[in-house]
């Protein structure tokens, strides 16, 4: 995948036929909005800054959270560094995902890495062990929005067999398999990392997994509160459902190589599952604000990570701090 996304990425005619395809996707949602427009009730579409700064705040502890777990996922492949700087590490890394490829969040975490005495192969590994397990724990949530398109998983097993194969995929994390296919990764994309043959514990295995369930948990609550501060009428959806909207709308934009941060792909898939609650034109609405939303609050923490990189001056050292 590293060597197709540089490959595609300096190719003209495959960036401007992903700058044509990300560009009939966003007309195709501000169509929604000027056709359906109409059918919204007066005063419908209404933005209240207290909910807004709520689900603001939020969608950042969020981000943070996820940066915490990097650290720890950092440490098992035997980095050492400060949780602050490598929340900071990560975070910035994270600027990568506006480049189309999505290779570059590793790349960039290797580079980060250098400047916190962190090898850039455990760097690296981390990043993509942290993106594999995000976006892993991730389509688990989103087959939830499966009832969004008419399939029906409110069955009696639905909740038993989640938590069982979060179980397995806690498992599989502790097996030697794990490291075996980080390696086959690693050397199909010939780069040089460094995996230990058990990096995790049973017990930071299932740490880390939940903490990334927790991490979408939190988004879809930031993201129900933004919807509800945004439509001034009843939203009949719960958090475990906005989760699932949501996290189905952020795996499909990421599996796309050639929308950077999902561009286009993310509105689409959420103006097609938030039409059953919101109608066409809503959902369309809740796409564009959602976007806005989530980039302006990665910008304020990314600021936040830059200060520690460049305002700064020097980091914090390679000694570890306590959790």
């Amino acid at each position: 995948m590293i060597k197709f996304a540089r490959k595609y990425s300096n190719h003209k005619a495959i960036r401007w036929c992903g700058t044509i395809f990300i560009f009939l996707l966003l007309g195709w949602v501000v169509s929604r909005v000027f056709k359906g427009y109409d059918a919204l009730p007066e005063g419908a579409v209404s933005i209240q800054f207290g909910g807004l700064l709520q689900s603001s705040m939020i969608l950042a502890f969020a981000y943070l959270l996820r940066a915490w777990v990097w650290c720890d996922i950092a440490r098992a492949f035997g980095a050492e560094v400060r949780r602050r700087d490598g929340m900071r590490l990560y975070l910035a890394s994270q600027a990568g995902r506006y480049l189309p490829g999505k290779v570059w969040i590793v790349a960039g975490a290797g580079v980060l890495g250098e400047r916190y005495k962190i090898p850039g192969r455990i760097s690296m590994t981390a990043t993509l062990v942290s993106v594999l397990l995000n976006q892993s724990v991730g389509l688990l949530v989103a087959l939830g929005a499966l009832g969004m398109i008419g399939f029906d998983p409110a069955t009696e097993f639905q909740y038993p067999i989640f938590v069982g194969l979060m179980l397995l995929f806690s498992s599989f994390m502790m097996s030697p398999l794990f490291p075996r296919l980080l390696k086959e990764l690693a050397r199909r994309t010939g780069r040089t990392l460094t995996f230990p043959e058990r990096p995790f514990s049973p017990w930071s295995a299932l740490r880390i997994v939940n903490t990334f369930f927790g991490v979408w948990l939190l988004f879809g609550w930031g993201f129900l509160l933004l919807l509800r501060a945004t439509f001034q009428f009843p939203i009949d959806l719960n958090v475990l459902e906005a989760s699932s909207v949501l996290a189905a709308a952020c795996i499909a934009g990421f599996l796309v190589l050639l929308a950077p941060s999902g561009l286009g792909v993310r509105e689409a898939v959420l103006a097609i599952l938030l039409t059953p609650v919101l109608g066409a034109a809503g959902a369309a609405i809740a796409s564009g604000i959602t976007r806005l939303w989530m980039t302006i609050v990665e910008l304020l923490v990314l600021l936040w990570s830059a200060y520690g990189l460049i305002v700064a001056g020097k980091p914090s050292g390679s000694s570890r701090e306590s959790s």
